[in-house]
């Protein structure tokens, strides 16, 4: 399954200041019977999944970004990963990718914790009719 944020040309990508915030995913675009998503939270069957997400996300020099799944009737992370940008170069995109193991049925949402970093503002290019930002992508493994 693959969700996207897409935006209207013009319009810009979620802007992450230096705290934790739920991803923003707005379309399906590769539907699967083991996923749904309602207001960017994703209801999942059991299962073991690999999760990838990817984004236009750019840090300043030994900045550090965390995205992880977070269980909002648990309120745990259920698996995750770090992100580290060295050095002062911009990148065209950041990614993570990590496993989740659900034991029962869970509703999660993508999360990143930014609060290592200063802020990363997704720029609208204007360029043709839509916006790609962000991504995340769920395959069952298990």
């Amino acid at each position: 399954a693959v969700f996207q944020d897409v935006r209207a040309s013009g319009v810009a990508g979620q802007t992450w200041s230096g705290s934790v915030q739920t991803a923003e995913f707005n379309t399906e675009i590769v539907p699967k019977s083991f996923v749904s998503e309602s207001t960017n939270q994703f209801t999942m069957d059991a299962g073991i999944y690999l999760v990838r997400w990817r984004d236009s996300f750019t840090t300043a020099a030994n900045e550090y970004i965390q995205v992880y799944a977070y269980d909002t009737v648990g309120s745990v992370n259920v698996g995750g990963a770090r992100i580290c940008n060295p050095s002062d170069a911009d990148k065209p995109d950041t990614t993570a990718h990590f496993y989740i193991n659900l034991s029962a049925s869970k509703v999660i949402e993508i999360r990143l914790d930014a609060s290592n970093a200063v802020s990363s503002v997704k720029d609208a290019t204007g360029n043709g009719s839509f916006e790609y930002y962000q991504e995340v992508s769920f395959t069952k493994e298990g």
